[in-house]
């Protein structure tokens, strides 16, 4: 998406959705976006255990979180100036898990470029810490700026799958399920990650995924407010019961 004006935030050449999305350095949801989203991740490491000992580079206010100059390596186990975004530590078992998040453009280059600049960044910590005795775990995290998950990144899912589709169109199928997505050629000006997941209407976070058991659905596509050229076919089978009768009935929507 382009625009024939400046910038409103900056003096960039040209407003695109690229630019203030991912590149825009006057504008706040960069920083917002990343914060926020490690916040997230920051609250599910809590659920390690009373033994490790969570450090990360945020504080809140309200219902915001910021970045802080805190080391999340304890200078008592390795001084060095890295400052990984969240850190948790088993001091008797010294092992220490080390995550670094990035929220870059949603595309296989900015995802890539992202994890190799990470890792090179934090490859000489991760020695340094092996060297005197401690394990580590190191993982980065990508999660572009309109939602997609970077594909390293997601868990083995039978109800979510994701697929680099080209300007000739593709098929996403979800096995055993009925639901599918038809792209047709020509729908996509360039190569896009497409993100299709289930969502059962009584999916809690902590029970277990199943589909056979939901005579509602819902499907999200990833990411969102993605450009189409043409009709992209969404194809669902729902589980009914009339009258004593059970059956199933196959719907076909048109995405826009």
């Amino acid at each position: 998406m382009r625009s024939l004006l400046k910038s409103q935030l900056c003096n960039a050449p040209e407003q695109t959705l690229h630019h203030v999305l991912s590149s825009c350095q006057v504008s706040f949801h960069l920083v917002w976006r990343h914060d926020n989203i490690l916040f997230a991740l920051r609250d599910s490491t809590l659920k390690l255990g009373p033994a490790w000992d969570t450090q990360s580079t945020l504080f809140e206010t309200g219902t915001l979180s910021y970045m802080t100059s805190t080391n999340t390596i304890p200078p008592d186990i390795l001084p060095t100036t890295c400052r990984p975004d969240l850190t948790a530590i088993d001091r008797v078992q010294r092992k220490i898990h080390i995550m670094e998040l990035t929220c870059p453009w949603d595309s296989a280059e900015s995802f890539n470029n992202a994890q190799e600049r990470k890792s090179d960044r934090y490859g000489p910590l991760i020695g340094d810490l092996s060297d005197i005795g401690w394990e580590v775990d190191f993982i980065t995290v990508e999660i572009g700026v309109r939602g997609i998950i970077a594909p390293d990144n997601l868990p083995s899912n039978p109800l979510q799958m994701e697929l680099w589709i080209n300007k000739d169109g593709g098929v996403l199928e979800l096995p055993d399920t009925g639901v599918s997505s038809k792209i047709p050629p020509g729908a996509l000006e360039k190569d896009q990650l497409i993100q299709m997941r289930i969502i059962p209407y009584n999916f809690q976070g902590d029970s277990d995924l199943s589909f056979s058991s939901n005579s509602s659905i819902v499907v999200e596509l990833l990411p969102s407010n993605l450009q189409l050229l043409k009709p992209v076919k969404l194809i669902a089978t729902a589980w009914f019961s009339r009258k004593g009768v059970n059956g199933k009935q196959r719907y076909t929507v048109a995405i826009r």
